[in-house]
């Protein structure tokens, strides 16, 4: 495990396969908040899971936020569209904006979040 006590252990890799997420909670500033996690083509990702335009969680059935072809991300309320590497909304009401993004260490086949920097981007100061 690595010495960084900011790193929150969420899964192994192999637990993700590509083109699937799963889902996570954390703590910040004593408020619990969803986050996810996706392979994309073996790379991971993670995001907080709330859509830009509403601020609402983008899966309607638990844990299923890519489209039925799997190339992009999806509001399952108002079908706007998110790419998976980047977060940027690229159709739909929030088009320009991003998902909040959440910073991924991967060590010894894990997949931690780095609540440091996740703190430092998005708690209070």
């Amino acid at each position: 495990m690595p010495s960084n006590r900011n790193l929150l252990l969420l899964f192994p890799e192999k637990k993700i396969q590509p083109s699937q997420t799963a889902k996570f909670s954390i703590s910040l500033d004593g408020q619990k908040l969803e986050g996810f996690v996706l392979n994309e083509n073996g790379k991971f990702f993670a995001y907080m899971n709330k859509c830009r335009h509403m601020g609402i969680t983008l899966d309607w059935d638990s844990n299923e936020f890519y489209t039925k072809e799997k190339g992009f991300l999806i509001c399952k309320t108002h079908g706007a569209l998110y790419k998976p590497v980047t977060g940027e909304c690229v159709s739909g009401p929030c088009a320009g904006k991003s998902l909040f993004s959440l910073p991924l260490v991967q060590e010894d086949g894990q997949i931690f979040v780095d609540m440091g920097k996740v703190q430092h981007l998005y708690g209070k100061p």
